[in-house]
């Protein structure tokens, strides 16, 4: 038969049956937040690891102007601390879409679809590999192209060679940025198909995995050498803005989305936290009488703290029965919805034992923990302090500044209102401080992640808008060679609907540091800008009315690589 206080925490359970589920609702959105975010952040980052090896990930990519063969390719092969190396070649064209606009494509051309060595493509669905006058396309740039497999569209090639060529399946790439995200779709034809397209024959993109890939120090050294050989070779190196090394494509982003993750389930343990210790002390504020009437009939502080304390592991256990199987599906959900932005597989969904052992922690242990120091603190008091109405208030209020400056006589801005309805609200409010400093922790803690996620919103579109006005532009061209600056602006100004042009000059470079080691490649710009200029509009300090970068001086007629048209 059970005991009298067993019976009451029953009683306090379910007796007030809304009460509990404000509680219990309370703590399954915490534990929900930590479950949910817990759960997705590593099942992301696993899945990503996963889905990075599949593919047998390239330390570095090297992209040459001139076309390159086999045999180059082995002498790459034979290099010391080479592991493996692969080629392809990497044509620009346009696609038209269903809409009648024109997307820039990026055509894949590999040797033996069945031997790709690094940086993987695999059949994602239709035919493998692509037959002959037939392409493959991505699986993420579908949607980009508004199409779909057994198609046919219309791809022009910078020769001027356009070609109807339908497309008989779907690939996947995840070495390439995500064609949603840069509007960039990808396809994939053989050589056979390339001569049809009236290119020549030849690669001009090198993968290159280094030995010990993982140290990431010793893989970018491997693959400056492979550069300097292709320079060395009478090749030239672009401008490429390419993952290096051993790194997907938005792989920093993605990191960046998961440390938020983890920072946010930091703020929504502590929210759980003092939504319990807040809990807890309301509940002891209401049954303060009780617990004087239980002291008067023979119980003991220590049978009054377990019997609070089975009560606080009640309200844990049916919050973790919420939250548990919530969090579960939300991370499955929230995992797939990223996963399928940043176009990698998940391999598994499963959430890992440790979330399970850290939401049950929250839930049971930590709210005991944290309610040890209320509860002791209500229990120390004697059963005639507990049920007297005087002891309720005394020692409370008035004895300091603060209460005296909430007396009447000072509530001057009350006055035309009821004053003793003011008094009483202002009083009860400062009357338990410890009370109403958890109470105002718990609401900045809520608010303070609130504000958080929506000022991370706004600084990253700030970011981005910042960033475009950088390339305040309609078009940018990336040319094969330098050109003489006023001749190429002359050819483009003279099309209609251009009102203005800049030309850019770009040069690679590596940076060599003190211990004789280099750096990846570094994209050196020379703008053209002026103050006038309608094209770019960089945030430069200013001296004498001009950006610093003016103060250079050039030599005209200049060459440019790069040019912007509006």
């Amino acid at each position: 038969m059970l005991k009298a206080r067993w019976f009451k925490v029953i009683n306090d359970l379910f007796g007030n049956k809304t009460r509990t589920l404000l509680i219990v609702l309370s703590m399954s959105v915490g534990l929900f937040a930590v479950g949910i975010i817990l759960s997705a952040r590593t099942i992301l980052a696993d899945g990503l690891a996963e889905s990075f090896a599949a593919i047998h990930p390239s330390s570095g990519t090297v992209r040459t102007i001139q076309l390159f063969d086999e045999d180059f390719l082995e002498s790459i092969r034979k290099m010391k601390d080479v592991q493996e190396a692969d080629a392809r070649r990497n044509i620009s064209a346009r696609l038209l879409t269903k809409s009648g606009e024109w997307k820039n494509l990026t055509v894949f051309v590999i040797a033996d679809y069945d031997d790709i060595r690094v940086n993987k493509v695999t059949p994602q669905s239709g035919a493998w590999p692509p037959p002959e006058r037939e392409i493959l396309i991505e699986r993420a740039a579908m949607p980009v192209i508004e199409a779909e497999i057994g198609d046919v569209v219309l791809i022009k090639f910078p020769n001027d060679v356009e070609r109807r060529v339908r497309i008989t399946g779907a690939a996947y790439d995840p070495a390439q940025l995500p064609a949603q995200i840069d509007g960039t779709p990808y396809g994939y034809v053989t050589f056979d198909t390339l001569e049809w397209f009236g290119e020549p024959y030849g690669f001009n993109e090198l993968h290159v995995i280094a030995v010990n890939a993982q140290d990431k120090a010793w893989a970018q050294r491997v693959v400056n050498r492979v550069k300097d050989k292709v320079e060395k070779s009478g090749y030239t190196i672009p401008l490429s803005m390419i993952a290096e090394p051993g790194q997907l494509p938005m792989n920093d982003v993605l990191n960046g989305i998961l440390l938020l993750m983890g920072l946010l389930g930091v703020l929504s343990l502590f929210l759980s936290v003092f939504l319990v210790v807040n809990t807890v002390s309301a509940i002891l504020t209401q049954q303060k009488r009780q617990i004087g009437v239980m002291k008067a009939v023979g119980g003991s502080s220590a049978q009054i703290l377990g019997m609070y304390l089975v009560m606080v592991l009640a309200y844990g256990a049916l919050a973790l029965l919420i939250a548990l199987p919530l969090g579960v599906y939300g991370a499955q959900a929230l995992s797939a919805a990223l996963a399928g932005f940043f176009n990698f597989d998940l391999y598994s969904m499963e959430s890992p034992p440790e979330t399970f052992a850290v939401q049950i922690a929250i839930g049971l242990i930590l709210p005991v923990l944290a309610s040890l120091v209320p509860f002791v603190t209500s229990l120390r008091i004697s059963a005639a302090e507990a049920m007297s109405n005087y002891s309720m208030g005394r020692g409370r209020f008035g004895g300091n500044v603060i209460d005296r400056l909430l007396s009447g006589a000072n509530l001057w801005f009350a006055r035309g209102f009821s004053i003793r309805s003011v008094l009483l609200s202002i009083r009860n409010t400062f009357r338990n401080k410890g009370r109403l400093i958890l109470t105002l922790i718990t609401l900045t803690l809520g608010s303070a992640t609130f504000i958080s996620v929506f000022n991370v919103r706004a600084s990253l579109s700030s970011t981005v808008e910042d960033m475009i006005k950088w390339f305040n532009c309609d078009s940018m061209l990336a040319l094969d060679r330098s050109y003489r600056a006023d001749r190429i602006q002359s050819e483009a100004e003279s099309i209609p609907g251009v009102v203005g042009t800049d030309v850019w000059i770009q040069l690679p470079a590596r940076l060599i540091r003190d211990d004789g080691s280099e750096s990846g490649l570094i994209y050196m710009f020379a703008p053209t800008v002026h103050p006038d200029s309608l094209i770019v509009s960089p945030s430069l300090p200013k001296e004498d009315g001009l950006p610093r970068v003016m103060r250079m001086q050039w030599s005209f007629p200049l060459p440019c690589s790069w040019m912007n048209l509006r």
